[in-house]
């Protein structure tokens, strides 16, 4: 299905595209459009919550499209704590940097056969696990933030696309596929400081059984 959806036509892609930005709009969102001679900016968006406006390049993605209008869906509780910049931006921040520069440290110790004993490294092992589990706490409203924006996109897409004529389950499964394709990828993004922080602790883990022989 996720195959299938990123090979949509490029005319569906822009009717599709158009249809959120009208949506958007209905919402009383503003739309403003990127600078066009921003490469990367093109592709993406982002919203402004305090002033209700969403910025797309000229070539985002209806998917990217619904997804800042998600972000804009938000109830007052949500709005009050997943938007507080202190939860969703600065917390998250400053967890992925510890996850980040602490993994950098422990590696080149390792490279130090003085830092290296069995003890030495299960206590890095420690080290890691219990910064990756402070860090998912910490992190976590700003992915929940990010999931509940990205349901709100399937929605938005499955709507827009039975308005358009598709079968009302069609519509939902090719609003999911599109939206795993295209908006996947940018989750991903936000949960690499954990999986980083994770596939050192395996490597940890190996290491020191290999260290007791």
């Amino acid at each position: 299905l996720v195959a299938v959806a990123d090979r949509v036509p490029l005319a569906s892609d822009k009717a599709l595209a158009s249809a959120m930005e009208a949506t958007a709009v209905s919402r009383g969102i503003e739309v403003v459009k990127k600078n066009p001679e921003d490469l990367w900016g093109q592709y993406s968006g982002g919203a402004m919550l305090d002033e209700r406006k969403i910025l797309i390049g000229n070539k985002a993605g209806a998917e990217t499209i619904a997804h800042e209008i998600g972000h804009l869906s938000a109830g007052s509780l949500r709005r009050k704590i997943l938007h507080n910049p202190l939860v969703g931006i600065t917390a998250y921040q400053s967890a992925a940097l510890a996850l980040a520069v602490a993994p950098a440290v422990i590696l080149a110790n390792l490279n130090d056969g003085s830092f290296a004993t069995k003890k030495e490294i299960e206590q890095k092992k420690r080290t890691i696990d219990n910064l990756r589990r402070a860090g998912a706490v910490v992190m976590a409203p700003r992915l929940l933030e990010e999931g509940l924006a990205s349901a709100k996109a399937v929605t938005l897409l499955r709507d827009a696309l039975v308005e358009g004529g598709a079968p009302p389950a069609a519509a939902k499964i090719r609003a999911v596929a599109r939206s795993a394709a295209r908006l996947g990828p940018a989750f991903l993004t936000y949960t690499s400081p954990l999986m980083a922080a994770a596939i050192l602790s395996r490597h940890l883990g190996k290491r020191a059984k290999m260290a007791e022989k």
